[in-house]
């Protein structure tokens, strides 16, 4: 069959109509996709952020526990527990709430920290802080 130069036309008119489809398309699509990479890169941050936590209070209460039998219940062993946290966690620890209670039965280490929130995904369904919390017991 000859295209003859009329159906031509006809061809290229009916493809120029469907040119923007595309765009239309991306622009509908790429707003989504962007909330989405938002929310793995927000969860990502405190999933790791909170496992940064938990071992931080892990290794303090192990350490009191171990250490209570040589340096005792005092400031000090509170003070080492309070800086092995620190050590553990990003930024030194800066914003952390640390409670050491050492007793001659266990050593009990809570830690709170805050995390900031990386993109808009986070601030608009958790705020701008998460606080990763860990309370880990050992046995003296």
């Amino acid at each position: 069959m000859l295209i003859t130069p009329k159906m031509r036309g006809m061809i290229m008119k009916r493809k120029n109509k469907e040119s923007g489809q595309a765009m239309v398309e991306f622009a509908i699509v790429v707003p989504v996709l962007i909330v989405i990479l938002c929310g793995i890169l927000d969860f990502g941050w405190i999933y790791y952020n909170k496992y940064k936590v938990e071992e931080a209070s892990y290794e303090a209460a192990r350490y009191a526990a171990i250490a209570v039998e040589d340096i005792g219940t005092g400031d000090q062993l509170t003070g080492d527990t309070e800086a092995l946290v620190r050590e553990n966690l990003p930024n030194d620890g800066d914003g952390a709430d640390i409670k050491v209670e050492v007793n001659e039965d266990e050593a009990r280490i809570t830690v709170s920290y805050p995390v900031k929130n990386l993109t808009f995904v986070g601030w608009t369904l958790i705020g701008e802080y998460y606080y990763a919390t860990s309370t880990s017991v050992a046995s003296v």
